[in-house]
């Protein structure tokens, strides 16, 4: 019986050890598939880095954030564009208080063109009132358009004040009827012998008709500042 007993208890060890062979054999089956494959790994960080550099190229060229930007980016994005935006818009508000402050310029200079006007017409009628062209008006209409001025005048006269109406003159017209009248003078020295004079000693001086007093060939302004009496009748034919 005992060796009966010994020999069922070698079984008994020896199916024993059976299933611990097995299951380490299982468990050393079961890792081999479990296991990592370096390969495939560093396969799949290259496909990684490459899809993530594509992106920031493409992002990079095209200028235009996708739905995949990252939320920095696309604060980022929104900030550019609103100080974009915030600069065209002080620009456009800058261009449009300038034409505010030509406009008022150009307003400022009407008016006062428009008060020169009045004052022009004013000055051209009562208060040219009495005042005297020193030239015929053949001499004035001659010339087309003439620009006149207030003739130098003292203001004290025999000792009072100069109480004579103001005249207007042009210098170039004023100047050649000095010269005219010097070249009469010089003519007036010399002699000619008549011939229709019998008396053969007998003298006249040369282009007698220049001694004939010089009428006033000047002319007098109205209360309206136009030409008064037979000058507005010549000057109307």
């Amino acid at each position: 019986d005992r060796e009966r007993e010994k020999s069922r208890g070698k079984d008994r060890g020896e199916d024993a050890d059976l299933p611990k062979g097995d299951e380490g054999d299982q468990k050393k089956g079961g890792d081999l598939p479990g296991e990592p494959d370096q390969a495939s790994t560093s396969a799949l960080r290259d496909r990684i880095a490459r899809a993530k550099e594509e992106r920031l190229k493409d992002k990079k060229e095209g200028g235009i954030l996708d739905d995949k930007d990252d939320a920095s980016e696309i604060l980022s994005w929104v900030g550019k564009s609103r100080k974009l935006d915030e600069k065209r818009q002080a620009e456009k508000e800058k261009a449009l208080r300038l034409a505010r402050v030509f406009e008022e310029q150009d307003d400022m200079l009407a008016e006062n063109s428009d008060d020169d006007y009045d004052d022009a017409d004013k000055l051209g009628g009562d208060h040219l009132s009495g005042v005297k062209v020193l030239h015929g008006l053949d001499k004035v209409i001659e010339g087309g358009a003439v620009v006149m001025t207030l003739k130098d005048q003292s203001i004290l006269a025999d000792g009072d004040i100069n109480e004579e109406a103001d005249m207007l003159e042009n210098i170039e017209i004023g100047e050649q009827k000095q010269r005219n009248e010097a070249y009469k003078a010089a003519l007036k020295k010399g002699t000619y012998d008549d011939k229709f004079n019998d008396d053969p000693m007998s003298k006249k001086p040369m282009l007698s008709h220049y001694d004939d007093p010089m009428e006033d060939e000047g002319v007098t302004l109205d209360e309206g500042g136009r030409f008064t009496g037979e000058a507005e009748k010549k000057l109307e034919e």
